[in-house]
């Protein structure tokens, strides 16, 4: 059966069938005890992470900050996209500023100008008779581009694992990611545990109460799917919420997104929220196991992203309905203190929660022994 008359009979039933009928608990100590936590640090340094997004004929180059560790994206004089970290062979000084800058064929460290090409080869270094011969250059770090989004992981290529295998995007051409521009990007840190945040866009419980006046007249009462990535797609979930107008007569599109708004996570890291033609990325960076960084970047079509206007307000839109979303996560990190021995259950349809516990323990435990 197709995805859409799936949902058309789910309408008319007024309740999802796609349910798992098992009930998940998951304990309080997740969003607090900070060895968990510690673990799950771990996970984010070897996961695949987006750093930024340079178009389809942009060649540059991406210096970026994260889990406390300082890298560099770029595309060498090939065209070949690398990654490296950002600090000198010599005394491990930051070379590159933050930000994008242009593809450049050599850089140089600013403390003592020991010179690099854009494959992290060392070039030249001054003075070269007082070191020994054959110094490496800049350490590598794994990385990859998919619809002129630049993913990396915070750590060396050796020690890169199952975590980053590359998400495959050819399932998101129905989701109109190609032919995008960086129309704004935001950072800020909300005082909650990375975890809520993802559970908080992975059920559609919550919708009618929580988004009453903002999206919840555009969609149904707890109607909606997730599904797990097939094992060649990478490590995630998809989240489809029908629209409304699906039930028009005239709505004959097959092209999910034409009658759903979707989700997709793609562990550890990063949601991606697809409103028709607006592209949401939305990456995460645990702080503490009570305070998360959150960097929002925008993506609109190329041809259309001149008008200001119309994605400022769109843009305001979708964070005024995240906010709504936070505001509840930070009011349960809040109260988790209260009986921080307490475990919360999921019902039978928030399968999506169990869904990313049950990978999050199969990864996590790869490195802690924690299940």
């Amino acid at each position: 059966m197709r995805i859409k008359e799936a949902f058309v009979e789910d309408i008319q039933l007024g309740k999802p069938r796609t349910v798992n009928t098992s009930i998940h608990t998951v304990a309080a100590k997740e969003y607090l005890d900070p060895d968990i936590f510690a673990v799950e640090k771990s996970l984010f340094q070897k996961g695949a992470i987006p750093v930024g997004y340079l178009g389809k004929n942009d060649e540059g180059m991406i210096a970026f900050r994260y889990m406390d560790r300082e890298a560099i994206a770029i595309k060498d004089s090939n065209g070949e996209l690398r990654g490296f970290f950002n600090s000198c062979a010599h005394r491990g000084t930051k070379i590159i500023k933050h930000g994008k800058h242009k593809c450049r064929k050599m850089f140089a460290c600013p403390y003592h100008n020991w010179i690099y090409k854009n494959d992290g080869s060392l070039h030249k270094v001054p003075h070269e008779y007082g070191f020994p011969q054959n110094i490496a250059g800049l350490t590598p770090i794994p990385v990859f581009e998919r619809f002129g989004l630049i993913w990396a992981a915070v750590s060396k290529k050796e020690t890169a694992n199952s975590l980053f295998e590359p998400p495959s995007f050819d399932f998101l051409n129905q989701s109109r990611f190609a032919g995008k521009a960086v129309y704004k990007e935001e950072e800020f840190s909300i005082p909650v545990n990375w975890k809520l945040i993802v559970e908080s866009g992975l059920e559609m419980y919550h919708f009618k109460t929580t988004h009453a006046k903002t999206i919840y007249p555009r969609f149904f009462d707890n109607i909606g799917t997730v599904e797990k990535f097939t094992p060649d797609r990478g490590n995630g979930l998809r989240v489809l919420f029908p629209m409304r107008h699906i039930l028009q007569e005239k709505m004959e599109s097959e092209n999910l997104a034409d009658f759903c708004n979707i989700v997709y996570y793609f562990f550890p890291a990063t949601q991606v929220l697809v409103e028709d033609n607006l592209v949401n990325v939305i990456r995460m960076e645990p702080v503490s196991p009570a305070e998360t960084k959150v960097k929002f970047t925008h993506l609109v079509p190329k041809e259309k992203a001149h008008l200001s206007r119309l994605w400022e307000k769109r843009v305001a839109f979708t964070h005024k309905t995240l906010r709504e979303d936070f505001e509840k996560v930070v009011s349960i990190q809040e109260a988790m203190a209260c009986d921080p021995d307490r475990s919360f259950v999921h019902g039978s349809f928030e399968y999506g929660l169990g869904l990313f516990h049950e990978m999050l323990r199969s990864f996590r435990g790869n490195v802690s022994g924690f299940s």
